[in-house]
């Protein structure tokens, strides 16, 4: 193989000083160096050429060659080397995280096939992994003599499936859900291990002091009342948020869910900045805590008081989504972990059709345990019979439980009936009391300077590698960063019944190249009431679901107020930020439906008609749905459930998930369900004793 000029040739002539090869590497330098034309290059080749003849004609210098290829032969040996123990130190890792990540995948799914001639009994079944699942799942097991099997209908597992945990791509995980179209309302809830926690906006709201107050007074649930939950809220919870941002005595570092701030832009950051200093100003929230100032994030609305703006609390950690399956199960699921549980068997992909009673020798009925059902595969659909020797939990969702019960006989006599279904408990209530928190988003105005996440091709490129550097930048947010609560001048209540959502680098609703800022308001306390009923005795049929949004006046003439705040903070934030803040974006679709044209629309856009109308058009479902379970005191026939979640009229039957709430509590929801979550492990007997004491230390 004959060599061209090269490296190589330059290194043979400094080492060994030939004198006629000095002129050739000279020659080349300056050709190199000076851009020498063509000719130039040719000479110097042809030289080259002539040396190369006289050495393998056998000259003297045919040593010097030989010696020069050894040396290189050396060093690229030892260049191969290095390469190759580099590669080996990169790949043996990775390789080993693959060969985890399979084997974890193993570990929690290892029974999903074979396991179904092996499933015969356990003390406790869970029946759905979600938001409160996954809580109970955790703190039953800490007892290494109790057996728990946890179902999750949904086939995806979110521990495995990595990006799911970046906060920015929650917008786009909604296909792991759940979509029951009812009306125009799309109704999303998470089906994989942990739930809704899963695929949310990850906003940590406990709700308010009063929402838990009245379940006590108003509801008759003894124990439920905020200084009851309170211990509890403390035990979930890890706060990485400054101490001089929070107040004493509310918060714990000791938790299992991380909740910090959102990292996101210092664009983003100077948005909701001003969203809170315009909120405060405009008197929507109080200007001042004890006579101090409120800090820089706003105040802790998570704390003694919930009205005012503030920057989010979320459920995040090192700039990584924090779901209950994150939080509660991950580890305990992992073979490879010091804190393994094998008492503990998690089943996915497979459904609960039906919670098998039989009654005692007391004729009590009693639940023995539940029949499953692959739902991934449709030639392996046959039932099986799992035996829960202690209790069987419910926590599928206020959507999946009541359908559950009712596919079990356990509901409204008259329309089990109507279905041809075997009546085991005339329970009225069941699939009632339905409640939800409707959310307008799409009203904003453009972001003129982009300073949201709209930048170009290139601040996308460094914004992804801000994220795996530093965890922060656009990536490290959900959208929504700042938050306000406050209520409306017909309120007559001491709690908020309207949210504000502001979300920097939002998308305007009839053309997504719009850059803009969008304040969206939330219905907190709704006065509609829906309700869930059966379709078809078939299991894998949908419920139909009624959710009566709306039909309640009242409930429209808030989400109207919470517009004109809106509308109100955006020209405050004209005043404090100009440069980003631009004209309110119209709706077409809103201004058609009313037979205007867009000549005419900030005229119309001032009328209570183009609001009405535009709530009718953008409310969608905040994920939140509640209360088709509700509990409370054993002697009223208007409730599900008891205090201590047992189902009335059935032994080791408990519902412990957000069904149960007599009414829906002031924000996101997730919070207080894994509460409920907490507290449904304490209410198991075997573990009251034991337990008790020590989970509110």
């Amino acid at each position: 193989m004959i060599m061209e000029p090269s490296v190589l040739s330059v290194q043979l002539a400094d080492k060994l000083l030939a004198p006629k090869w000095t002129k050739i590497v000279e020659k080349l330098k300056e050709v190199q160096a000076n851009n020498a034309t063509l000719k130039e290059g040719e000479d110097v080749w042809n030289t080259w050429k002539s040396h190369w003849e006289a050495i393998k004609n056998g000259t003297a210098e045919s040593q010097v060659y030989a010696y020069a290829v050894r040396t290189a032969v050396k060093r690229s040996q030892s260049i191969a080397l290095l390469i190759s123990l580099i590669v080996a130190a990169v790949s043996l890792p990775i390789g080993y995280i693959i060969y985890r990540r399979n084997a974890r995948r193993k570990g929690r799914l290892r029974r999903t096939t074979s396991m179904m001639k092996h499933l015969s009994a356990f003390d406790y079944v869970i029946v759905g992994a979600g938001r409160s699942g996954c809580v109970l799942a955790n703190r039953l097991t800490e007892d290494p003599t109790v057996s728990v099997l946890l179902i999750e209908s949904g086939s995806v597992d979110s521990l495995n499936t990595w990006w799911m945990n970046i906060p920015a791509l929650s917008a786009w995980i909604s296909w792991f859900s759940w979509e029951r179209k009812n009306e125009k309302i799309e109704l999303v809830q998470g089906k994989t291990l942990g739930g809704t926690s899963a695929i949310d906006s990850m906003v940590y709201v406990r709700g308010n002091k009063e929402d838990f107050n009245d379940w006590n007074v108003k509801y008759g649930c003894k124990g439920w009342d905020y200084e009851s939950v309170l211990p509890y809220f403390k035990k979930t919870e890890a706060i990485h948020i400054p101490a001089r941002d929070l107040d004493r005595g509310y918060h714990s570092v000791a938790g299992m869910m991380g909740i910090s701030r959102f990292q996101g832009t210092n664009g983003s950051k100077s948005i909701i900045d001003g969203f809170i200093t315009a909120t405060e100003f405009l008197g929507y929230g109080q200007k001042s805590r004890a006579g101090e100032d409120i800090a820089k994030d706003g105040f802790d609305y998570n704390g003694s008081t919930q009205f005012g703006a503030a920057s989010i609390q979320a459920r995040i950690k090192n700039g990584l989504r924090v779901s209950t399956a994150t939080a509660y199960l991950k580890d305990l699921i992992d073979p490879f972990s010091e804190t393994h549980r094998p008492n503990l068997t998690v089943l996915m992909g497979h459904s609960a059709t039906k919670i098998v009673c039989k009654r005692n020798l007391d004729g009590l009925l009693v639940a023995d345990g539940v029949s499953l059902m692959r739902v991934d595969n449709s030639s392996m659909r046959k039932d099986v019979f799992v035996q829960a020797k202690k209790d069987v939990i419910l926590t599928c969702g206020a959507v999946g439980t009541p359908k559950l019960l009712m596919l079990s006989g356990i509901g409204p006599r008259q329309q089990l009936e109507n279905l041809g279904i075997s009546i085991v408990l005339d329970s009225p209530s069941v699939g009632k009391n339905l409640q939800d928190h409707l959310c307008v988003p799409g009203f904003g105005v453009e972001d003129i300077s982009r300073t949201g996440y709209h930048g170009t091709t290139l601040q996308l490129i460094q914004g992804v590698f801000e994220y795996l550097l530093f965890r922060r930048g656009c990536f490290a947010t959900s959208g929504a960063e700042g938050v306000a609560f406050m209520s409306d001048e017909s309120s007559t209540t001491s709690v908020p019944n309207t949210q504000l959502l502001c979300s920097p680098g939002a998308t305007q609703s009839d053309d997504a190249s719009t850059p803009t800022l969008q304040i969206s308001p939330i219905l907190l306390h709704p006065l509609s009431r829906g309700s869930i009923s059966l379709s078809s005795v078939d299991p894998s049929a949908p419920p139909l679901i009624n959710t009566n949004h709306l039909t309640n006046e009242s409930d429209l003439n808030t989400l109207v107020d919470g517009l004109r705040k809106s509308r109100s903070i955006f020209a405050e934030l004209r005043k404090l930020i100009p440069e980003t803040i631009g004209n309110e974006l119209y709706s077409s679709q809103v201004l058609s439906e009313l037979g205007e044209d867009e000549i005419h629309a900030a005229d119309v856009a001032e009328e209570d008609v183009y609001l009405e109308e535009f709530v009718r058009q953008y409310a969608v479902s905040n994920g939140n749905i509640s209360g088709t379970c509700r509990m409370g005191p054993s002697d009223s026939n208007t409730v599900v459930s008891h205090i201590d979640l047992k189902v009335h009229g059935i032994s080791n039957l408990r519902v412990a998930d957000a069904s149960i709430m007599p009414e829906i509590t002031s924000g996101d929801i997730t919070a207080a369900t894994v509460v409920i979550g907490e507290k449904g492990d304490l209410s198991c007997e075997h573990l009251a004793k034991t337990s008790s004491t020590a989970a509110l230390a």
